[in-house]
């Protein structure tokens, strides 16, 4: 499927009209909340990285990229839950720390009623997929690594199934019809076959950059298995993006001009709920205009993660 070219205009007013002003101002609203209380609760040597997501969460929705600020709010929105849970001083060791982990309990169950929009969908089901483990690892850690870290994960896994609800209580509509998505293990297998080659050839200084590939192949895998197929895509495409990203030193990200020229004929075709393709155009424009998550980004978009996402939907 091609590409259907109109103006970069018409780009950014489609992306303003998947988030209704209300449901924006929901969004803001967590964002405020989360900077604000960013001094108090986050650690000084992580806080940085957090309060830039945060940062580029209020900059996509004032630009109308309403799927890249859900996207980014999803780190500090765990992360806040995970540190205040981290920070309190009422468990004293470790058996103290197993009544909390009992009394708190694993994770809801997932809903079965789904969000309308694809996208918002996917992110839902991501973060419900990781929510059991996190629980699970909570355990293990609090006795490996210390009572902070255990309760850290303990905080997050909850904060997940949360970060779900709050996505799908959001009332954005898609206008499209919803596409068929086709079986994604096979292009997972072929993907997750390059991705240990190139480790296998990587230095070992450059190894722990596969880290968030791997987790994102494994979490793809899951929600396949469990025929969640909205989250599976998200999931195989954020793997192939942070792929791309690790080889991002040896390509030509191009002048920024080229870029946005680029840009501006890549809106997916209307009349489809193409929003995980949208959520990753709208990732692409914020790199180009120097945002993170680094320059290469929009040319690893789309080069491969846009293509990738056309081959999995069927027309």
């Amino acid at each position: 499927m091609r590409l259907k070219t109109v103006g970069s205009a018409v780009v950014l007013a489609a992306m303003a009209a998947a988030g209704a002003p209300a449901q924006s101002q929901r969004i803001a609203a967590e964002i405020t909340r989360l900077r604000a209380v960013a001094p108090e609760i986050l650690p000084e040597e992580g806080r940085a990285a957090i309060v830039s997501r945060l940062d580029r969460a209020r900059a996509a929705l004032a630009d109308g990229r309403t799927y890249l600020a859900l996207y980014d709010l999803q780190t500090a929105f765990e992360a806040e839950a995970g540190y205040r849970l981290a920070s309190e001083q009422a468990y004293a060791d470790y058996d103290a720390f197993t009544r909390k982990w009992m009394d708190v309990g694993p994770p809801a169950d997932p809903p079965s009623q789904k969000a309308e929009v694809l996208f918002v969908e996917a992110l839902a089901q991501s973060a419900e997929a990781r929510a059991p483990a996190t629980y699970r690892a909570s355990l293990p850690y609090a006795r490996d690594a210390g009572l902070p870290a255990g309760l850290y994960y303990l905080g997050e896994s909850h904060a997940m199934i949360r970060f779900a609800a709050l996505c799908r209580s959001l009332e954005l509509s898609s206008t499209g019809r919803k596409p068929a998505l086709r079986p994604i293990e096979p292009a997972l297998a072929v993907h997750e076959q390059d991705v240990v080659k190139a480790y296998d050839r990587a230095d070992a200084s450059r190894r722990p950059q596969y880290a968030g590939v791997n987790v994102a192949i494994k979490l793809a895998r899951t929600l396949d298995g469990q025929g969640r197929h909205e989250g599976a895509l998200l999931q195989y495409l954020l793997s192939r993006f942070r792929f791309g990203l690790i080889a991002a030193d040896t390509r030509t990200a191009g002048p920024a001009g080229e870029i946005e020229r680029r840009l501006g004929p890549a809106r997916p075709p209307a009349g489809v709920d193409h929003s995980i393709g949208e959520f990753f155009l709208q990732l692409a424009l914020a790199s180009a205009k120097g945002s993170n998550p680094a320059p290469a980004a929009a040319p690893v978009i789309l080069d491969d993660v846009l293509p990738a996402y056309f081959a999995m939907v069927k027309p």
